[in-house]
């Protein structure tokens, strides 16, 4: 078609006559004013025929044809063939409008790809960041003078506990340990009494919860023979055992009110007389108590005498449960599995990653106590070199499966290399991504740096490599020199 425009004006109405039929063919006769919407385009277009394309079942377009040759009108068969053209060009249209949508989709995807890289790459410089600072900061934590005895970790709560250990240890006030069942307070007051001056000295433990209330009261004060029945000669008690060093009553919160007035007593005058007996005894002695109970309930339930409890509170101690020091079950875990394995006489050298993640996410209410169990029951199930999840009690793992995972972890356990621990009986530790074990009879050092190379100098990567906690790892740096 000559000289024919390239835009068409198009108004609601024309664009609704479009759409509702599928070809228009011109009308040569009548005005034009008075023709149709579609006759005056194709008469404005000067063309004959409109056949309308149509994609995804909606108007898209139309295709427009002049006079033909031999000057007559359109046939069925001519509209056949352009309804057949018309099926290919929607087709084409339809694949052409996929292609477009693809290539968005595409982009758009590449470019949050480049996002998610970007995000990656910062997340990897983060961790490594944080990695460096934690080295740093262990590096630079001033160590805590303090005999630790058997309480072990690392983690901030055991830290804190330690340094007030540290800073009342020499004082003779009472110490009153609190916490949970099973989070160490005997391991705690041992802790107290070998960094006192008093260290040299006996250090004599009494569970109260353990003894009825007339028991109870000639085990701490002795009695004299014929004081009731039974007392066939003198006995001396707890206190006078204890006299120059200390005395450790555990569960204080158990104690009858008769034998709290008694206890009140020593603790003001340092004086006390045996049951029966009419002498009176001067002690030296510091007193340190525990309790799992709220003692100011028991205050207000009747049950426990408020001056005691000033008495017995001049210092207060308070042990973190285990779920409050997820960063020690590392090495509590290891600490249990070497002394079992040893005591049992089995060779088993580490924990599996998967066990390992599942004692650090399960809730632990029974707490040291607990996980020493945990652990004691592993070594007698296992049966090859390692702990596995099936060793593992099975309560332990729906623990795991219920509660969320631990937050100062930055990647997966499953990633990290297999954590060893050095046995006497274990004549190789197999590095990953190694071909050649190391020799045991390697020295110490010898094995550091090797550690230290294999995990191209990440530290904290060698320590777990070697299956010993962070600060312990530092520490044989230190000592070595080795940088």
């Amino acid at each position: 078609i000559e000289n024919a425009p390239s835009a068409v004006p198009c108004n609601p109405e024309l664009l609704e006559v479009l759409e509702g039929e599928l070809a228009f063919q011109r009308v040569a006769t009548g005005l034009l004013k008075e023709a149709s919407p579609a006759q005056q385009l194709l008469r404005l277009l000067g063309f004959d025929f409109i056949y309308n394309l149509e994609l995804d079942g909606e108007f898209a377009g139309f295709v427009a044809l002049g006079q033909r040759t031999a000057g007559s009108a359109y046939s069925a068969e001519d509209l056949t063939f352009l309804n057949a053209m018309g099926q290919i060009t929607s087709i084409a249209l339809h694949s052409t409008k996929i292609h477009q949508d693809l290539r968005r989709l595409n982009e758009e995807m590449r470019i949050k790809v480049e996002k998610i890289d970007d995000q990656r790459r910062l997340v990897s410089v983060l961790q490594s960041e944080l990695t460096n600072s934690q080295e740093i900061a262990e590096r630079s934590t001033p160590a805590i003078d303090v005999q630790r005895g058997l309480i072990k970790g690392n983690s901030p709560a055991i830290r804190s506990v330690m340094e007030t250990v540290r800073k009342v240890a020499n004082s003779e006030s009472t110490v009153l340990i609190r916490g949970e069942s099973g989070t160490g307070k005997e391991l705690l007051a041992q802790a107290v009494h070998e960094n006192s001056s008093r260290h040299e000295k006996p250090l004599v433990r009494v569970n109260c919860a353990a003894l009825s209330p007339s028991l109870l009261e000639s085990e701490l004060f002795g009695h004299v023979k014929g004081a009731f029945t039974g007392a066939h000669e003198d006995r001396v008690g707890r206190f006078e055992l204890a006299n120059g060093g200390t005395l450790f009553l555990d569960e204080i919160g158990d104690i009858s009110l008769d034998t709290q007035v008694k206890l009140l007593r020593v603790l003001q005058e340092r004086a006390f007389e045996r049951v029966g007996g009419s002498e009176t005894l001067h002690v030296d002695v510091r007193l340190i108590t525990a309790t799992h109970q709220n003692l100011e309930q028991r205050i207000t339930e009747g049950l426990f005498r408020e001056d005691l409890y000033y008495r017995l509170n001049v210092i207060s101690i308070t042990l973190p449960p285990l779920r409050e020091r997820r960063e020690d079950i590392f090495e509590l875990a290891f600490y249990f599995l070497k002394r079992t394995a040893n005591r049992l006489g089995k060779r088993i050298s580490h924990i599996d990653p998967d066990a390992i993640e599942a004692l650090e996410r399960a809730a632990w209410p029974g707490n040291i106590r607990q996980l020493e169990n945990v652990i004691e029951r592993a070594v007698v199930l296992a049966e090859s070199e390692v702990i596995t999840l099936k060793d593992l009690p099975a309560d332990l793992l729906e623990q795991k499966k219920r509660l969320p995972a631990r937050v100062f972890e930055t990647k997966s356990v499953r990633s990290e290399p297999v954590r060893r621990i050095p046995l006497s009986d274990v004549e190789v530790i197999t590095f990953p991504g190694s071909q050649n074990p190391v020799d045991q009879r390697l020295s110490e050092p010898e094995q550091l740096k090797l550690a230290l190379a294999e995990c191209d100098g990440n530290k904290a990567q060698a320590a777990r490599l070697l299956g010993m906690p962070r600060s312990t790892y530092y520490s044989k740096l230190k000592k070595y020199d080795i940088t």
